[in-house]
């Protein structure tokens, strides 16, 4: 009873310590709203004062912020995309700060800052600089921030948050003629036409809209301080709006991997290849003169493709040997830099080298087709966003830097509880005329303190020291037994960002002094006794913290399983210990 008490007591434990304020989205249509607050024992100068605690939001939802904070800190709070009005109180008397327009799928920052005085007065001031880069670390070293990574972001300035791009600010200023046209950057609007905008160095998304001209896309690299011109072609009354079913594709030379300087093949691949994809509804071939060195280091030149408002890219390897035509080709999305498709093709060579390379275009645009979304549907997951590629990446760099940080932590220690679900326990003669008997099915409990030392994100090797202490009742008898026991050997891991599942193969050395045996109101002692096991191990483990600043601190709780377990007899013989397994809990730091 108490056993399962203790259980559920932990589990209590685990579900509460994993509660969190920190919001996570629920939708596209929801943003994440940043607040940034101070505790000072001077109020501030500000614009205006208050002794209200909080902000309240009223618009397609109601919310309200609570500004009390420590010395430095933010609040955040889940909106759907609108217009809200923003007081500083419930009471329709107090000033409201602006009509505040809440972007769809973005994460942005409240343009102003609170700080909270002694005397519990609120007191505001437009956002920093500095204020804003703070925002941005703590975002960051939140795990529960996760979700929102690969989001737009609005009101972070130069630290716009961005994992997989530089903290480097550039400016970017967008001119069009005509002039006035809206820009969408990553789905996010930022004006109109021209406008000088500050965003982390890297590559974007830019959609020019305006009425009665075609709306043009261009995948622009930001690094350095430049200014951009694009010109909008008119829509004509004849001129039908078209649903997008094309997307725009550039083939490059293919290099000769044993010759750089002798490259006898490289423009027929990118002949033969234009060739076959100008057959093809589903793509625009896009041909530029002057491509220079294929086999330079930024081979093939993707800043090229995307300035000449290129989505795909075609490019290549090849190589002769021994009357064989060796072919690498690739399909890059230039969005994302990352490569859609690639096969290897082996060809005849020599004079039949023309009719392999036909064949090779052939089949290759054939792939293209097969691999490309179905015609309407844009190449990037959402029109005018980054590719779902880009995001899910973006994400899966967030989610390494928190395991990084949680195994830069290598030594951990942890305590476990256990119990003994099923089994037998060992066998006991009564004398070494009579036949072996099996003591009844007996709960064990268990207690072990385990070293653990991180050699890799996914590979440890562990140590623990524990023991057992076990007795139950089962007709005339009694049983009660304690044994000491040690655990070494290796685990493999499956991290996650708030989660580690791990699996391994434990040696085991089990050491019983005495077992007693009550028969009658007589106690009989058996032992000492020795066992050598090869544990199979599984478990989870559920981290509490919420920062990544924290040294972990997790939930463990698994199951072990005796695959093999032998018993050393005085006697010198050595007899098999039917299966037995352990279920366990318990708390771990990493040190």
């Amino acid at each position: 009873m108490r056993n399962k008490l203790g259980l559920v007591l932990l589990s209590i434990l685990f579900i509460l310590s994993n509660c969190s304020t920190f919001p996570k989205p629920s939708s596209t249509n929801e943003s994440l709203l940043v607040i940034i607050c101070h505790k000072s024992a001077q109020q501030t100068e500000a614009d205006q004062n208050t002794q209200i605690p909080g902000l309240q939001f009223s618009g397609p939802m109601t919310a309200a912020v609570e500004l009390q904070s420590a010395e430095w800190g933010i609040k955040t709070v889940k909106l759907e995309a609108g217009s809200y009005q923003v007081q500083l109180a419930e009471n329709a008397a107090n000033p409201i700060i602006k009509q505040y327009e809440i972007k769809p799928q973005a994460v942005i920052l409240f343009p102003y800052s609170f700080t909270i005085a002694d005397n519990g007065k609120v007191s505001y001031l437009r956002v920093t600089a500095d204020e804003q880069q703070k925002a941005v670390q703590l975002l960051l070293n939140h795990i529960d921030f996760e979700p929102w990574v690969g989001n737009g972001y609005i009101g972070f300035g130069k630290a716009r948050p961005k994992m997989y791009l530089s903290q480097n600010s550039r400016s970017i200023t967008i001119n069009s003629d005509p002039a006035g046209a809206s820009i969408f950057i990553d789905n996010i609007d930022w004006g109109t036409t021209p406008k000088k905008i500050e965003l982390s160095a890297g590559k974007y998304l830019l959609r020019l809209e305006k009425e009665g001209f075609k709306p043009l896309k261009r995948i622009i690299s930001v690094e350095n301080n430049n200014q951009e011109y694009y010109t909008l072609e008119p829509l004509s009354t004849e001129t039908k709006v078209i649903k997008k079913d094309t997307y725009s594709i550039m083939v490059f030379p293919f290099v000769n991997i044993q010759d750089e300087n002798y490259n006898p093949y490289g423009n027929i691949f990118l002949n033969t290849f234009n060739t076959n994809f100008i057959k093809d509804k589903e793509l625009r071939v896009i041909q530029v003169a002057g491509m220079g060195n294929p086999g330079r280091a930024d081979y093939p030149d993707l800043k090229l493709a995307a300035k000449n408002g290129a989505e795909l890219v075609v490019a290549g390897r090849y190589q002769e040997s021994k009357e064989k035509l060796f072919v690498h080709a690739l399909l890059y999305d230039v969005q994302s830099e990352r490569v859609k498709y690639a096969v290897i093709y082996i060809s005849e060579a020599g004079f039949s080298v023309f009719d392999s390379i036909d064949d090779i275009s052939l089949n290759f645009s054939r792939e293209v087709s097969r691999v490309l979304p179905k015609p309407g549907n844009p190449i990037l997951e959402q029109e005018g966003n980054v590719s779902a590629e880009l995001s899910a990446y973006e994400k899966q760099v967030f989610m390494n830097r928190i395991i990084s940080k949680r195994c830069s932590w290598p030594h951990v220690l942890s305590i476990n509880a256990g119990i003994q679900m099923v089994g037998d326990q060992i066998q006991t003669p009564s004398s070494s005329e009579e036949e072996l008997r099996n003591t009844p099915r007996t709960p064990i409990n268990s207690l072990k303190i385990e070293y653990e030392y991180i050699f890799s994100p996914f590979l440890s090797l562990s140590a623990g020291l524990g023991a057992h202490v076990g007795s139950c009742s089962a007709g005339d008898e009694d049983v009660f037994a304690i044994d000491f026991h040690a655990t070494v050997g290796p685990r493999i891991y499956f991290r996650s960002s708030k989660s580690d599942i791990y699996a391994g193969i434990l040696l085991s050395a089990t050491y019983a002094p005495v077992m007693t045996i009550t028969d009658m109101g007589v106690d009989y002692d058996y032992g000492p006794y020795f066992y050598a096991s090869a544990l199979i191990n599984a478990g989870i483990k559920f981290y509490f913290s919420s920062l990544i600043s924290d040294k972990p601190f997790y939930l463990d709780t698994g199951i072990t399983f005796d695959a093999v377990t032998l018993n050393f007899e005085e006697s010198g013989e050595i007899s098999y210990i039917p299966l037995n397994m352990m279920l366990y809990i318990g708390l771990g730091w990493h040190l």
